[in-house]
């Protein structure tokens, strides 16, 4: 087997002292179309991440139906922190990762700047394989006392949510926004 070093003209290949044999060898592969192709590279398969719209509404409605057992007034909801909160959504799914801080590094007081709010939280969950995923992260939240204080407190009556699910990694991550709007 001959090892091609370069692909030289044939001409050049002379000049530079190459033996007749490797000059003719490259002159029969330019002229037969021959030529040594790169082994292909892996491409990664983008699944396109799927945000579900039914279970984003279905998730916010147990929210508030919480809210309202225990006595506090619904959340009303707004697109405005439904896109803070898909972006996010987005950013954690690319990052795979659950994290109070996006993709290029901007918090929650960051992402809300363009909006007038006195006080804000949020809520994260991640999960995956559950048949009724908003609900276990509903769950998750009351279990825990920060993520049900955000869930339950009073001042609180804005809210906006996203749920993602990765098509990479099939996890479906869940982002609330609460804020306090200013008067």
């Amino acid at each position: 087997m001959i090892k091609v070093i370069s692909f030289a003209p044939p001409l050049q290949a002379l000049s530079r002292g190459y033996p007749v044999a490797v000059v003719l060898f490259l002159l029969l592969a330019t002229q037969a179309g021959c030529q040594q192709k790169e082994p292909e590279r892996a491409v990664r398969r983008e699944t396109p991440d799927t945000f579900l719209a039914g279970e984003t509404d279905r998730t916010f409605l147990a929210v508030n139906n919480e809210r309202v057992r225990c006595g506090v007034p619904p959340l009303a909801r707004d697109r405005g922190l439904d896109q803070v909160a898909s972006q996010h959504a987005r950013d954690l799914a690319k990052m795979n990762t659950l994290s109070h801080t996006g993709q290029r590094g901007q918090g929650l007081e960051k992402r809300l700047e363009h909006l007038e709010w006195v006080w804000a939280a949020e809520n994260l969950a991640r999960n995956k394989g559950f048949e009724d995923s908003g609900a276990e992260a509903v769950r998750g939240w009351l279990a825990s006392p920060r993520h049900a204080e955000n869930m339950l407190r009073t001042d609180f009556t804005t809210s906006g949510m996203a749920v993602l699910r990765d098509g990479e990694s099939g996890f479906v991550y869940f982002v609330q926004v609460f804020i306090v709007p200013m008067s």
